[in-house]
C-alpha cells in the first residue's frame, strides 16, 4: 500500500519502495521517515524526501551472518542470500505456523522446470499429524536420532515423463533440485531449518505414501525452528557448522575438461 495508511512510531519509521518507470531494483529508492506520521501527513512526507533517501539495493542487501562469515567467504561478489544458506540438524521440537511452512512451498513453486513441466510433488507431515511417526520411519537410524525434533518432514517426488506429450523428461531430478533450492533458500532467509536427506529408504516411501508409477522419489527434507547447536548429540554438535566450498578452479572449465 502506498502511502502506508498507518503511522508507525520512532524508530523504526515508514518504509516505501518507489520505482521508476522502468522497475529496476537499482533506480529504486526508499524513503525512511522516522518521524511519527500518519497519511494526513503526505504533504509533509513529501518534504522530508531528500533526508531520507538511499538506493534500494543498500538497504535490503543481506549481511553475512556472524556465524557464516567465520566459516565462508565467497570468491566473487554475491549475494549473501546464497553463502547464508546452510543445513543446520538443531531443532527445537516446536511446530511451525501453517503460514511458515507453506511459504517454503511458494518459493519452491516458482522454480524453473523444463517446459515448464514442475515435475515436483512434496509429500509432507507436521509433528501434528498421526503421519509424522510414519514419515519419521522411513528415515535411517542417523538421521532419526536429530530429525525427531523437526516440525516439519517433506518427501519429494518427481514426475518422470512430460505432461504435454507423455515422453521421458530427462531433467525432472535437476528441476525438482531448483526447487529444493527454492525451499532451502527462503528457509535460510526465514531463520529456519531446511535440511534435505538421502539417508531413508526410498523403496518403503515410494510404496507407504502411495507413489504411482511413473514417479520417483528423490529425498526428503526436514524444517523446523533452529535450536543450539548444544542441543545435539555430541558428535553431531561437533559437525554444526557451515561448510567451505571448492575452489572455482576445481568446478569450473573455460571450454572442455583439462587434459
Amino acid at each position: 500500500m502506498f502511502p502506508p495508511e498507518r503511522a508507525v512510531s520512532p524508530p523504526a519509521g515508514w518504509l516505501w519502495t518507489l520505482e521508476n518507470d522502468m522497475g529496476s531494483r537499482e533506480s529504486s529508492i526508499v524513503i525512511l521517515d522516522s518521524i511519527l506520521l500518519s497519511s494526513s501527513d503526505w504533504p509533509v512526507r513529501k518534504r522530508f524526501r531528500g533526508r531520507f533517501v538511499c538506493t534500494l539495493a543498500n538497504l535490503c542487501m543481506e549481511e553475512l551472518r556472524d556465524e557464516v562469515a567465520d566459516n565462508r567467504q565467497p570468491q566473487e561478489d554475491i549475494d549473501p542470500l546464497f553463502v547464508n544458506r546452510w543445513s543446520p540438524r538443531a531443532m527445537t521440537g516446536e511446530p511451525l505456523d501453517e503460514e511458515q511452512y507453506m511459504s517454503l512451498f511458494e518459493a519452491a513453486r516458482w522454480a524453473p522446470s523444463s517446459y515448464n513441466n514442475q515435475h515436483w510433488r512434496f509429500l509432507y507431515a507436521t509433528r501434528e499429524d498421526d503421519d509424522f511417526e510414519q514419515f519419521s520411519e522411513l528415515l535411517g537410524d542417523a538421521n532419526q536420532v536429530w530429525t525427531d525434533d523437526a516440525a516439519v518432514l517433506v518427501t519429494i517426488v518427481t514426475k518422470s515423463t512430460f505432461d504435454h506429450n507423455g515422453e521421458p523428461a530427462r531433467t525432472h531430478s535437476f528441476d525438482a533440485g531448483a526447487a529444493w533450492q527454492n525451499i532451502a533458500l527462503e528457509a535460510s532467509r526465514r531463520g529456519l531449518v531446511a535440511h534435505a536427506m538421502q539417508g531413508f529408504d526410498y523403496e518403503a516411501a515410494a510404496e507407504q505414501l502411495n507413489v504411482p508409477d511413473g514417479h520417483d522419489v528423490e529425498c526428503m527434507i526436514a524444517i523446523g525452528e533452529r535450536a543450539p547447536a548444544d542441543t545435539l548429540p555430541e558428535e553431531l554438535e561437533e559437525r554444526e557448522f557451515p561448510k567451505g566450498r571448492k575452489d572455482m578452479d576445481e568446478i569450473l572449465f573455460h571450454g572442455g575438461f583439462d587434459e
